[in-house]
């Protein structure tokens, strides 16, 4: 049994990887198939990326790949918090309560950030606008709070399970995304004060989500997972 255990276990690695690919892959081949449409401008403005999945048939593809994309992260947070435990209860019998608390919080606030993923694939900008603000914030903000909970966790495990390369990885891996969620909204907000008509507000804040959502993803495929 334990070694069926250890057999399966080896691959659990593959979970972060194909979270950081599964994203990725979602938003090129909606926005893809928005262009090819004729559904989105591709001169002169860059849309946001749920602008790449309000219409359909694009709108289909974009809901079932990020409703994939979040199960898979969900297993992904599901099996750090699981790491994270075990290396506080058998690495460090020392441990305070308030690691395991953290690392609880953190499994609460990552599991809410992959149904926000899911709502937003769900609830297109154009069919439920409320519904799909909602979950963009769970997904990027909880996503971001996220990220630096995992920081947190990380310096507590530091020498017993994560290397400090890993642990300054993450720290600028959340800086960035928070850098770039501050830029979309910012962005977004001047764009709206000047009556949409300073078309590079927008581009602020739609460029600054892509690359936070691509910066949310790359911090998946380093879970360490076998350390």
């Amino acid at each position: 049994m334990s070694n069926k255990h250890c057999s399966s276990s080896r691959y659990l690695f593959l979970l972060p990887l194909i979270t950081c690919l599964a994203f990725p892959i979602t938003f090129v081949i909606s926005y893809g198939y928005s262009i090819a449409n004729k559904n989105v401008n591709s001169t002169g403005d860059f849309p946001y990326i749920s602008e790449t999945g309000t219409k359909p048939p694009e709108s289909c593809v974009f809901g079932q790949l990020l409703n994939i994309a979040a199960v898979i992260s969900g297993l992904t947070i599901y099996v750090r918090y699981r790491q994270t435990h075990q290396a506080f209860k058998h690495l460090i019998p020392s441990s305070s309560k308030n690691n395991y608390r953290w690392n609880t919080a953190a499994l609460v606030v990552g599991m809410c950030a992959s149904l926000g993923v899911s709502m937003v694939g769900n609830f297109q900008m154009d069919n439920l606008l409320i519904a799909h603000y909602i979950g963009a914030g769970l997904a990027f903000v909880l996503g971001t709070v996220y990220s630096w909970m995992q920081v947190y966790l990380s310096y507590s495990l530091l020498v017993y399970m994560c290397s400090r390369a890993m642990f300054y990885f993450r720290i600028v891996c959340s800086f960035i995304t928070t850098l770039f969620l501050i830029g979309t909204l910012v962005g977004a907000q001047l764009y709206q004060n000047n009556n949409k008509q300073v078309l590079s507000f927008r581009l602020l804040s739609t460029i600054s989500e892509w690359i936070m959502a691509l910066g949310l993803a790359v911090l998946f495929s380093f879970a360490e997972y076998n350390k």
